[in-house]
């Protein structure tokens, strides 16, 4: 709520202030822009340890009602009337959006595994970490389902996995959280006879569920969590 209402108040008081201080504000609201633009450059906000300082004791003020109105904190009407205000505003502002920029979501696709339907991504790699979607046993040079047991299947499956891991700059040693669907839990063991010969050692966490459809011929579809 605090960062909602002062990116709201920013634009007002910008607004009703930048004709009337234009000559006394001008350095000011070009740095400010500056702040805005840069404002996931933490270093940049850091060089500025006024203008933080003074953001900072905005928001540890309590709220509390004003002349200027309800709901205002008392720092507010001080800060109002000085000739940071504009700074301060817009480092609220930039500061309530720091970390946007901080987590790029990078969509993954490779020729080499199965391709995805048009309602998901084969991996979507983020916040340091690669999230590779339920992978069906899809030959990516026929685009069929290949093997005809779980066995084989799994081993399709984790071989579509390798590659999805391989295109986004990992491996399938740096999973570290798989998801195994089942189409009929009979298939558990055969399964994770396959499975166990790709995670020898130290294997990831896993969770298992069943498929929430029926697709002719598909026994097993694997998800996985990896570090990017």
């Amino acid at each position: 709520m605090r960062s909602t209402w002062s990116q709201t108040v920013a634009v007002g008081e910008i607004q009703g202030q930048v004709s009337e201080r234009a000559s006394t504000k001008e350095s000011g609201i070009a740095a400010s822009g500056e702040i805005l633009k840069r404002g996931h450059d933490s270093a940049h906000l850091e060089a500025q340890p006024d203008l933080a300082a003074s953001a900072e004791q905005i928001h540890a003020r309590p709220m509390e009602r004003t002349e200027a109105g309800a709901g205002q904190p008392k720092a507010w009407a001080a800060a109002r009337d000085s000739s940071d205000c504009a700074h301060i505003l817009l480092f609220t502002f930039a500061r309530s959006h720091a970390n946007e920029d901080l987590m790029p979501r990078n969509v993954v696709f490779t020729a080499n595994a199965a391709k995805p339907p048009a309602t998901y991504s084969q991996a979507v790699k983020a916040g340091g970490l690669v999230f590779v979607s339920g992978t069906a046993p899809i030959d990516p040079a026929t685009g069929t389902i290949s093997g005809t047991t779980v066995q084989e299947q799994t081993r399709m499956c984790l071989q579509n996995i390798t590659a999805i891991l391989s295109a986004a700059g990992s491996s399938l040693d740096k999973i570290v959280s798989v998801t195994v669907v089942l189409a009929d839990e009979d298939d558990f063991a055969g399964m994770n006879e396959e499975y166990a010969t790709w995670f020898p050692s130290s294997p990831p966490a896993r969770q298992g569920a069943k498929l929430p459809v029926r697709i002719p011929g598909l026994k097993v579809s694997i998800a996985a969590i990896a570090e990017a």
